[in-house]
């Protein structure tokens, strides 16, 4: 599954070119990238797969179910995008200001 023989179809099934492919793989170029990427999958907790990664800060191990996913995204997706708060200014009442 893993030698060059067998990976060369497969990344050719998905549109890349065939030269390219082997001569990505006989260099090694990408080797430093991989290397980090396992990294940083260990960091977040990762033994196997599947294993997903959100916003490179949150991870879930295993098949899970679609509500814990959803509840990772919105964790994910509150932290990137905190909400602002703002004093009472004159003129405002709750989330409604006189113009």
């Amino acid at each position: 599954m893993f030698d060059v023989d067998s990976l060369v179809p497969l990344a050719v099934e998905v549109g890349l070119g065939e030269a390219e492919v082997r001569s990505a793989l006989a260099d090694r170029r990408y080797l430093p990238a991989v290397r980090e990427d396992i990294a940083a999958a260990q960091a977040l907790g990762a033994t196997g797969v599947p294993f997903f990664v959100v916003d490179r800060r949150y991870g879930a191990a295993g098949a899970q179910p679609a509500e814990l996913l959803l509840q990772i995204l919105e964790r994910a997706w509150a932290d990137a995008h905190p909400l602002v708060t703002v004093p009472d200014a004159d003129g405002c009442v709750g989330d409604n200001c006189a113009l």
